[in-house]
């Protein structure tokens, strides 16, 4: 079989083939045969140098992939590099149909498929899809697979969703493949509000196109060194960050009958001695730069891309999914399992480790509870078959229940943690896994939005299955704030804890009105304004993070009105905001949708010297017209105002309900250091609308509190 594929001098792109097909080179004119050499480039890196005669014929030389790898071919002062798969293993029938049951029966009777790609700059700079088709099309003879990428680097899986029904405009999706996870773990979005994104998505596509879903879990991100600085990072923090993700998306699957493919574990399949070593090992499935994927860090020493595999990476993610689909899964050789208990006011996990294989089993299990600052602890065991070791791990930096409230801890124990995150290595083998480690007995506070009409809200509280109410006093007049929930209770005779976070914001005020926006405020003079820079606002996405001297470098206070074709807002306070920006969320949805998982519009907002608002609508606004904007400056006053036309977000008018997701985040940018992020009704994170303040309009009575407890 001859596969067609054109090179240009230098060009590091290329068509993909099989290892039993050939590729023309371009060779020099007037060649009427050649010798050539080529290497190949394998994970275990790049093999010996072979001379292959090559006859030239018509356009070029035809050349023999030496094997499955990037195929390095050297002539004169050039070289051509190709991509050679192996043909796929024999297809599994009755797993395809286990596991496609939509798409197993086109793919089988030579019907059009259609594949849709979801997923973050992975999926946008790789060609795991298009490699995964060609393995469909080579082991079905159906040659009419479609696939399609709708990709968003830089963003969590919040991208996929706001974008929905742009995304899926004009596509009938069979087979949707995603793949989220290295920013949202990056930014410290939310787990639990990463696997609601992720559940929303498969009841939409399962829903609305009966297509089926797989989940892709995240790959390893191996970057181990400051960029030109060559100063040494904890290998932890990036090598295996994203293996928590990975796990509760495996427990996702299995609640949602889902597959998933082991992305993560199909790149890190190797040996090493230590985690840096490990990283380096990896060298081989990762670029000099995403736009060469044909290149390895091999070249490099280890700089370059360093999260986005190349095409051999690509293979391996593309292989793995083949083979969870309609091949026969591996039974793994060890089995994890773990519960976290509270003894004497601090958790303590207890991990248990099963030998699942037929053979003696002997290594070193390393327990990595924050891989920010690379510390673990390391537990030699020699198992027989079938046999089990338990290990208990104490938390460090866990001295109360309280310090739970606090980073990294808060993080680690956020629903549905905690996970203990392990690297097993054996005297054969190297993994690394997120254990999951739930609380027995389990006691928590009911995460979600509640609604107070007054000083005191009733919260639910989970006691072994069984939910009670328990009330919390809001400490008002404040507007806005947080109470630690900390509580012990008895059950079964042993002192356990629930512990969590209780955020008000009191609803803002909607007055309607109609104003002319030139930055002066005498029609606000009877409004309500709620207050951005608190201290207790001064949070981003990893809890507080207040840099500023005193809280009068930059502090505002905010109104809204509703008008006739759109939403008034105006702002007054102090600072000098320069260099600084103001993003505004609004989420239109009914009451009852607040805080869960949809779609949402956002307006950046900039202050311009000549007293204008620069104001720039975010990718999900129908229209980006009729936007105004005017800002003054006095001393360290200022004061500004601003109209946003109705379907700038989505409305005709302002919600029936007379409710209005709202939500503020100013980023105040001094003239040296770092960012202060204020926000008003936010918890830390701008890719969810779960924590999303309320404006309501022309209330009746005292404002309602919005509370938020996770």
């Amino acid at each position: 079989m001859l596969s067609a594929a054109f090179f240009a001098h230098g060009d590091v792109r290329s068509k993909y083939l099989f290892t039993d097909e050939e590729v023309l080179v371009d060779v020099p004119e007037d060649t009427a045969e050649t010798d050539l050499k080529i290497d190949l480039l394998t994970r275990e890196g790049w093999g010996n140098t072979v001379l292959q005669h090559a006859p030239v014929e018509g356009e070029g030389a035809r050349i023999k992939p030496l094997g499955e790898g990037i195929n390095r071919v050297h002539l004169g002062d050039g070289e051509y590099r190709f991509l050679a798969l192996e043909p796929p293993e024999r297809l599994d029938e009755d797993r395809l149909r286990e596991t496609l049951p939509h798409t197993a029966g086109k793919l089988l009777s030579d019907q059009p498929v259609t594949l849709l790609a979801i997923g973050d700059s992975v999926t946008e700079t790789g060609d795991y899809p298009e490699m995964l088709a060609m393995l469909f099309e080579r082991a079905t003879s159906n040659t009419d697979i479609h696939v399609h990428k709708r990709a968003y680097p830089g963003k969590s899986i919040d991208a996929s969703v706001r974008n929905f029904e742009g995304d899926l405009h004009g596509i009938q999706p069979d087979l949707v493949l995603i793949m989220y996870g290295l920013n949202d773990q990056g930014s410290n979005s939310p787990l639990i509000a990463y696997l609601e994104q992720y559940a929303w998505l498969t009841r939409q596509l399962k829903e609305r196109y009966d297509a089926d879903v797989v989940f892709l879990e995240p790959t390893p991100h191996i970057h181990t060194l400051t960029p030109g600085k060559g100063e040494s990072l904890p290998p932890a923090s990036s090598i295996f960050r994203t293996i928590t993700f990975a796990s509760a998306l495996r427990d996702l699957g299995q609640q949602l009958d889902v597959p998933v493919v082991p992305a993560f574990d199909a790149l890190w399949g190797t040996q090493a001695d230590g985690l840096r070593e490990h990283a380096q090992a990896l060298w081989p499935l990762y670029p000099v730069h995403y736009k060469q994927p044909m290149t390895t860090l091999l070249e490099t020493q280890g700089k370059g891309d360093t999260i986005h595999p190349n095409a051999l990476g690509h293979l391996q993610i593309s292989k793995a999914v083949y083979r969870t689909l309609c091949g026969q899964p591996e039974a793994p050789t060890f089995g994890y399992s773990a519960k976290t208990v509270w003894e004497e006011g601090k958790p303590r996990s207890i991990l248990t480790l099963r030998n699942n294989s037929d053979k003696r089993q002997r290594g070193t299990l390393r327990i990595y509870p924050y891989p920010e600052n690379d510390t673990h602890e390391s537990h030699p065991y020699d198992l027989e078959s079938g046999g089990e070791q338990q290990i208990a791990f104490a938390w460090p930096g866990v001295e109360k229940p309280g310090d739970l409230l606090v980073e990294p801890m808060r993080t680690a124990f956020r629903r549905p943690g905690p996970y203990l995150q392990i690297w097993n290595r054996s005297e054969k083998a190297s993994e690394v896994a997120a254990v999951a480690a739930p609380w027995e007995p389990r006691v928590y506070y009911e995460s979600g939005r509640y609604v107070a009409q007054g000083p005191e809200v009733s919260i639910g509280v989970v006691m072994a299955g069984e939910s009670k109410s328990i009330a919390v006093s809001l400490p008002v007049p404040e507007q806005t704030g947080r109470v630690q929930l900390v509580e012990p209770f008895e059950v079964d005779g042993k002192t356990t804890y629930a512990v969590g976070e209780l955020v008000f914001t009191q609803y803002a005020e909607a007055r309607a009105r109609e104003v002319t926006v030139d930055a002066d405020l005498e029609e606000w003079q009877d409004a309500r304004w709620v207050p951005v820079g608190e201290t207790e606002q001064a949070r981003w996405l990893r809890g507080p993070m207040d840099r500023r001297q005193a809280k009068e470098e930059a502090y505002t206070e905010w109104a809204i009105a509703a008008g006739e074709v759109g939403i008034y807002i105006a702002f007054r306070g102090q600072g000098n905001p320069k260099r600084d920006t103001v993003t505004l969320f609004f989420d239109p949805r009914a009451p009852e949708a607040l805080g869960t998982v949809g779609a949402y519009y956002w307006l950046d907002v900039r202050l311009d010297r000549d007293g204008s608002l620069s104001l720039r609508p975010g990718d999900t606004s129908p229209s980006r017209s009729g936007l105004i904007g005017k800002w003054i400056q006095d001393g360290a006053q200022i004061e500004g105002e601003l109209f946003i036309p109705y379907p700038v977000i989505g409305l005709k008018h302002w919600p029936e309900s007379g409710d209005l997701g709202w939500s503020i985040i100013w980023k105040y940018q001094p003239d040296s250091g770092d960012p202060t992020y204020l926000m008003w009704s936010e918890n830390g994170h701008p890719w969810t609308p779960r924590w999303y303040g309320v404006a309501r309009k022309n209330p009746q009575g005292a404002l309602p509190f919005r509370i938020q407890v996770e």
